[in-house]
């Protein structure tokens, strides 16, 4: 992401640091399908310009602290399975596509090989 940056930013890349960091964390990962930050918080980072804009979820009832522990619980448990499967996944797709650009030697039995230790 530092790369990223345009020339006159990289040169104030430590300040840059926690706002990188935190883009980092809200962006959703092809790996696991979830953001660092929803996995870890059980919810999507609120932003500034969230609270500018009103469009922050607003929710008039008033949950019980067990329940929300519970079901917060529940929700990361669902949310880390997820995330478990999608990786799965991916890293079979990746070891797919790795495998594609593999060539070897077609080697027979009895076929005289060298071995590496």
């Amino acid at each position: 992401m530092i790369r990223a940056l345009p020339p006159k930013a990289k040169q104030r890349w430590p300040q840059m640091l926690r706002s990188l960091t935190f883009s980092y964390n809200a962006t959703v990962h092809e790996t696991t399908g979830y953001a660092p930050f929803q996995l870890m918080f059980g919810r999507t980072p609120r932003l500034p310009v969230d609270l500018m804009f009103s469009s922050v979820l607003q929710d008039d009832q008033l949950v019980d602290y067990d329940v929300y522990v519970q079901s917060l619980k529940r929700d990361l448990a669902n949310a880390i399975k997820i995330a478990q499967e999608y990786s799965g996944k991916q890293q079979q797709r990746q070891a797919q596509l790795y495998n594609r650009k593999l060539k070897g030697s077609p080697v027979e039995i009895g076929d005289r090989v060298l071995l590496a230790n």
